[in-house]
């Protein structure tokens, strides 16, 4: 058998030869046999599936940048003009510690984005500010006694939540991750100042909508990872990417196979057949790709 290697490029412009292993093929197919709940990819597929993610991610950026800012206006507007006696309230403590710093590192986001480390990786960038802001939107509920400030601060933890994992392509245990540090901050700060927490009404806004919003991030992701698995298999078979190794299965199955070639049951199917004599000319047609089956060499003695 012979077999193409399919080159892509990456993001700058480097060919970059696409190999896959045979053991690499038979893991694919286990996933989308068992399809499991909740998993991650082994050897290098894990690595393929961070960089598509990361494509995606600068794409959105180059074409979304100022829809930070829109989404940052629309939440400081409706938190002045529903809740303005909030805002006012504690030497302005609000619009200080809370809607000032999320301006700022939104800033700092659209400054950083596009240097080269940030670009390639992304997560180091996207998880120590995201962490921050959702701090400041908890803190900013748990600075005041208003129910409804707490209610609306926790429908924008929910939104934000989806904007880290959906426009920034950050990963489940990433997206996890932003939401504890967010949570364990707020708690630390809290207590520092000496302040008077409803506990319950933090753990009933903040804990259940984002254990809520986590658990569709999981599943969305989780369809996100099957659906590039096929994606790949889709690359090896239409773009015939190298497969290093044997694909056969075990002996058992080998013989199972042959047994139903040689009862007549399953029909190989045949592209062409060619004459010993023109073993060139037919492997020169099976480099192009265009071969639907096999291909025959028949020996006329």
């Amino acid at each position: 058998m012979v077999s193409n290697t399919h080159k892509s490029s990456n993001s700058d412009g480097e060919a970059l030869p696409q190999l896959i292993s045979s053991k690499t093929l038979a893991y694919i197919h286990q996933l989308l046999q068992e399809r499991p709940l909740f998993f991650y990819f082994e050897n290098d597929i894990e690595v393929r599936f961070y960089a598509k993610r990361a494509e995606e991610y600068r794409r959105l950026l180059d074409v979304g940048k100022m829809l930070f800012f829109v989404l940052y206006a629309l939440i400081s507007i409706v938190a002045i003009v529903v809740f303005p006696e909030a805002v006012m309230a504690n030497d302005l403590f609000i619009f200080k510690y809370v809607l000032t710093p999320i301006g700022l590192l939104l800033m700092l986001v659209l400054a950083l984005a596009d240097i080269p480390f940030f670009r390639h990786h992304y997560q180091w960038l996207a998880t120590p500010v995201s962490s921050l802001i959702l701090f400041c939107v908890m803190l900013a509920s748990v600075s005041s006694y208003d129910a409804l400030l707490a209610q609306h601060a926790a429908y924008d933890v929910m939104i934000i939540v989806t904007i880290i994992s959906f426009g920034l392509r950050v990963q489940f245990p990433v997206c996890l991750l932003i939401v504890s540090l967010a949570a364990i901050l707020t708690i630390l700060t809290t207590a520092s100042l000496n302040w008077n927490i409803d506990w319950f009404k933090f753990a009933h806004f903040y804990g259940l909508g984002s254990f809520i919003t986590l658990i569709i991030v999981a599943l969305i992701e989780r369809q996100e990872r099957f659906a590039f698995l096929q994606e790949l298999l889709q690359q090896i078979f239409q773009k015939h990417l190298e497969i290093i190794g044997s694909t056969m299965g075990p002996i058992a199955a080998y013989q199972q196979v042959m047994a139903l070639i040689f009862s007549g049951r399953l029909q190989p199917l045949i592209d062409t057949v060619y004459p010993l004599e023109e073993g060139i000319e037919a492997l020169r047609r099976l480099q192009t790709g265009a071969v639907q089956g096999k291909l025959v060499l028949a020996n006329a003695a």
